[in-house]
């Protein structure tokens, strides 16, 4: 038979372990909500179309010899912004002209200028074109809900 001393102390026990066990959950859960703060995204630089498309990151319509090559990714989806040097008379014949997207990008970088996407003419895919005097920007949409149940 136990005693009081035992049963105070196998109650204490559980107290601690029930405490160290409230602190980890506590401690993960601060853990997620950092996660979710964090940044989605990751960015790559390429001298070259050919390098790019050779490290299977850029898209098959980027021309190899196309130069200055920014883009970032949504790691947990697919939606893109990319730029690089090169000319609209440089894209495969698959391109054809378009209307701009529906939807904005979400994904930010200092060379993106701001709305970008709505200056897009030409579709490669599933990428929205679009060109200025210097560079090709493309933008391709986002299809998975980034809410995570928010």
């Amino acid at each position: 038979m136990e005693t009081k001393a035992q049963r105070l102390a196998r109650i204490e026990k559980a107290m601690v372990l029930s405490g160290i066990a409230g602190v980890g959950v506590f401690a993960l859960a601060g853990c997620w909500a950092g996660f979710e703060r964090q940044s989605k995204t990751t960015e790559f630089t390429f001298e070259t179309g050919a390098e790019g498309k050779a490290d299977k990151v850029l898209p098959q319509w980027v021309p190899d010899d196309a130069s200055d090559i920014d883009e970032v990714v949504r790691t947990t989806g697919n939606e893109r912004i990319l730029r690089l040097k090169a000319s609209a008379e440089e894209l495969p014949e698959w391109c054809e002209p378009s209307e701009p997207p529906v939807s904005s990008a979400s994904l930010e970088a200092s060379w993106w200028p701001a709305d970008r996407e709505s200056e897009s003419t030409l579709t490669c895919n599933e990428w929205f074109v679009s060109e200025d005097a210097d560079y090709l920007y493309g933008f391709k949409e986002e299809t998975i809900d980034q809410n995570f149940g928010g």
